[in-house]
């Protein structure tokens, strides 16, 4: 039977090396975007990055420079595979 001590590291391990990678993915994010208010990262799973930002004018904006966007974030963070832009709450 395994120490308990292990068990926990071997759950916990995993978690924690997810949100150092979302970390990263905020912080490209913030320098490819902007440190204004008008967009944040609200998640990453599955290689998709989802994007919350301010109004419907941004929205489409951020869409028709996309392509712009994804190859920055890619060039430090490969396991983007697309992003998604939402109209939502900025943190």
């Amino acid at each position: 039977m395994d120490a308990i001590k292990d068990i926990i590291a071997r759950v916990i391990g995993p978690l924690a090396d997810g949100k150092s990678a979302n970390s990263d993915i905020a912080q490209s994010w913030q320098r490819i975007a902007g440190a204004g208010k008008a967009s944040s990262v609200a998640g990453f799973k599955d290689g998709i990055l989802t994007v919350h930002v301010d109004c419907s004018a941004r929205l489409v904006k951020m869409n028709l420079n996309k392509a712009d966007y994804l190859d920055e974030i890619r060039s430090k963070n490969p396991q983007v595979k697309d992003i998604r832009f939402k109209v939502g709450k900025i943190m």
